[in-house]
This record gives C-alpha cells, sequence and structure tokens, in this order.
C-alpha cells in the first residue's frame, strides 16, 4: 500500500491545530513523520519504506502561524507481511521479470536492485519481497544472522531543506 501525505518534522502544536485556516491549508493536520512508523506497526504493518520526499516550502504569512515546525510531501510504501521471528539477512539478486524494469527496480528510496547484482538486505526486506507480489522476481538465499538487528525507518526530512517562499 501507498501512504501519500503532508509530514511534520514534529507533533503540530495545539495553536496550528486550532486555526481553521491552517486546517484548510492541509498544515493543522499534517502527521508526525514518527507518528505514521508507529501507528503503521501497531495494525500489523512493516516498517514504512520511503519511496520520495521533497521538502513544502511555507510562505511567510504561514510560518508566522507554523512556527519551527517543518512539512515535507512524502510518499512511503507499507507492507503486511509475516515476520518468522529469526534475524536473518538475506542475499538477494533481481531477475528483471517485473515489466517495465527490465534493469532495476526500486522498492524504495533506498532499496535498488539491479539484474543480476546480489544484494544483502535485512531481514525484515527479505520478507516483503518474498511475500510480495515481487516474489518471482527475485533470488533470495539467507546469509547470515543479524543479532537483534531491526529496520530504521527512513527520515523523510533527511537531505531536504526549507527555503522561504
Amino acid at each position: 500500500m501507498y501512504f501519500s501525505d503532508m509530514y511534520a518534522d514534529r507533533v503540530v502544536p495545539d495553536r496550528v491545530k486550532q486555526d481553521k485556516v491552517m486546517w484548510g491549508e492541509g498544515f493543522a493536520g499534517a502527521l508526525w513523520w514518527e507518528d505514521l512508523v508507529s501507528m503503521a506497526g501497531e495494525v500489523g504493518f512493516s516498517t514504512p519504506r520511503l519511496v520520495k520526499a521533497a521538502p513544502i516550502n511555507v510562505k511567510k504569512s504561514v510560518r508566522e502561524i507554523t512556527g519551527d515546525v517543518q512539512y515535507v510531501a512524502a510518499t512511503y510504501r507499507l507492507f503486511k507481511v509475516t515476520q518468522n521471528g529469526n534475524s536473518v539477512t538475506s542475499d538477494v539478486t533481481y531477475n528483471g521479470s517485473v515489466t517495465g524494469h527490465d534493469v532495476t527496480i526500486a522498492l524504495d528510496k533506498n532499496s535498488t536492485f539491479q539484474v543480476g547484482s546480489v544484494t544483502e538486505v535485512d531481514s525484515e526486506l527479505s520478507a516483503i519481497i518474498q511475500q510480495s507480489r515481487f516474489a518471482s522476481a527475485f533470488t533470495v538465499v539467507a546469509s547470515k544472522t543479524a543479532d537483534g538487528e531491526k529496520t530504521i525507518p527512513v527520515n523523510p526530512f533527511a537531505g531536504t531543506t526549507r527555503t522561504a517562499a
């Protein structure tokens, strides 16, 4: 499932949430991106995978209300997969069989696979690949146990800069 929205770099302050114009503009209802990560986990999704993000340039008149809150337009890809409890990394090889992705396929911003290249992935991404519609497009071989390794969500604000509008 794709989840695309405006996110905030922190919980939006009550003064913003109480402003009707900010609701109309979307700033008051922006979700703190880390809350998305928490909520996704609570309902059984794996760690949200950031697909793309772009900073939202906030006009000075809006910034007078929102203060230092930064906003980003981001798209996350969410997968609901069964975790077997093992922390085993895998070597995966993309075979190029997904239509329109003859040479490479990107599952998220940090996970692009090239035909024939072996890439080591964590246990969560391995489960996603093996249980998704892409399963037949990859060869997956368990490689080693990863001591308690956990997927870290990608901050959509990393690498983006906000400029005054």
